[in-house]
């Protein structure tokens, strides 16, 4: 995609240009002292079809087995899917208030706008942690961004834009350490192990790298597969910190 293709240009590429998801819970009505936030942001383009039941799943196992775990009265989860469209399926809502059977992901349209998406999320993130911050909360932040693919279909953000968002909190000292960037890639697990031999980067690790995100975790496309990868989540979230995959 050429890059005059993408609205932002120059614009606000540092900031979050006042960007916040909606239906957000109320910041100053949390009472917790400390609070985990997590934005899940997944991939629905079509060819996500092949896995749809395993990740459906899979989702359904996190959302249960964080609304059991020692985390669950500080987690709060935000989720947000897109295929060329970028959709805000919930804003930070405590997990524990979360219906497993609202969140089924279901394959649809044409692209995939992977820049829009993590953009969008990262933003909001940083939006909503201001606000709790605002009310004397202490906040540990996760993104986590699960594709199939490289980007498609993105036209209102650059891959630069991502990048120095998530810059701008890795260079304050005041969040630094309490800011996480995942990318998660689904793909045929042989072409990753080929790849890896070989030192090729996959599309996952040049879309990580051109997003400056920090972390990046590559599954196949088998329930065995996808389950780890989301264990993976439930592991890092409860352990307040990116757990090796």
């Amino acid at each position: 995609m050429n890059v005059n293709d993408f609205e932002d240009e120059d614009d606000n590429l540092g900031g979050t240009s006042g960007f916040k998801f909606k239906n957000n819970f109320a910041a100053t009505d949390v009472e917790e002292d400390e609070i985990i936030l997590a934005v899940l942001t997944v991939d629905v383009s079509p060819s996500v079809n092949r896995f749809k039941r395993e990740l459906n799943e899979a989702f359904s196992e996190f959302i249960i087995t964080m609304q059991n775990s020692h985390v669950a009265k500080r987690l709060m989860v935000a989720v947000v899917e897109f295929n060329e469209n970028v959709i805000h399926r919930t804003g930070f809502q405590f997990v524990k208030t979360l219906d497993t059977s609202s969140f089924t992901f279901e394959p649809r349209g044409y692209s995939t706008a992977l820049y829009d998406a993590m953009y969008e999320s990262v933003s909001g993130l940083i939006a909503y942690r201001d606000d709790l911050e605002s009310s004397g909360v202490t906040v540990k932040c996760f993104m986590f961004g699960i594709t199939d693919g490289k980007d498609e279909g993105s036209t209102k953000h650059r891959p630069t834009a991502v990048k120095e968002l998530i810059a701008a909190q890795l260079q304050s000292e005041r969040t630094a350490f309490s800011f996480e960037t995942i990318l998660l890639g689904i793909g045929d697990e042989d072409e990753l192990k080929r790849l890896k031999a070989a030192g090729i980067p996959s599309e996952f690790e040049k879309s990580q790298k051109a997003m400056g995100i920090a972390h990046l975790a590559e599954a196949g496309t088998t329930a065995k597969e996808i389950r780890k990868l989301i264990g993976f989540i439930s592991a890092s979230v409860s352990s307040g910190q990116v757990v090796q995959f």
